[in-house]
C-alpha cells in the first residue's frame, strides 16, 4: 500500500471535507448579519458554530492522521478524539433543530454532510 504522505493526506482530506466546510463558512457569514440574541433558542446556533468548528478541526486532524498511516491501528488517544468530535457533532445537530435564526440552515446542512463525507474518507484510507 503506498501512502500519499503529508502533504497529500492534507489535500486529500482537505478536499473531501470541502463541502462541510463551506457549509461552515456559510454558518459563520451568516452569523454577522445576526443582532444580539433575545432568547435562548437565537443564541444556540452561535454557540453551534463554535462546537462544529472543533468538531471540524479534530476530525480534520485524525483524518489526515488516518490517511498518512492508514494500514496501523490509531492509539486510543485517537480514538478519544474521533469521540469527541461525534458527539460535536451530535449536539451541533440537536442545536441547529432546536435553535433559531439564519445561522441554522447552514448547520443543518452541515450536520447532515459532515458524517458523510467524513464516512467516504475514513473508508478509503483502508480500500485504497
Amino acid at each position: 500500500m503506498n501512502n500519499p504522505g503529508i502533504l497529500g493526506s492534507i489535500v486529500i482530506v482537505g478536499l473531501g471535507l470541502a463541502v462541510p466546510f463551506f457549509c461552515l463558512l456559510l454558518g459563520w457569514l451568516t452569523k454577522v448579519d445576526v443582532p444580539r440574541p433575545k432568547n435562548f433558542r437565537e443564541s444556540l446556533p452561535r454557540l453551534a458554530l463554535w462546537i462544529a468548528s472543533f468538531s471540524l478541526l479534530v476530525m480534520l486532524v485524525s483524518l489526515v492522521r488516518i490517511q498518512m498511516l492508514a494500514p496501523t491501528v490509531p492509539g486510543s488517544h485517537w480514538i478519544a478524539l474521533n469521540w469527541t468530535s461525534v458527539a460535536c457533532w451530535a449536539l451541533v445537530f440537536l442545536m441547529s433543530l432546536l435553535g433559531k435564526g439564519k445561522p441554522r440552515t447552514a448547520l443543518l446542512i452541515w450536520s447532515i454532510t459532515f458524517p458523510i463525507f467524513a464516512t467516504f474518507l475514513f473508508m478509503t484510507a483502508y480500500t485504497y
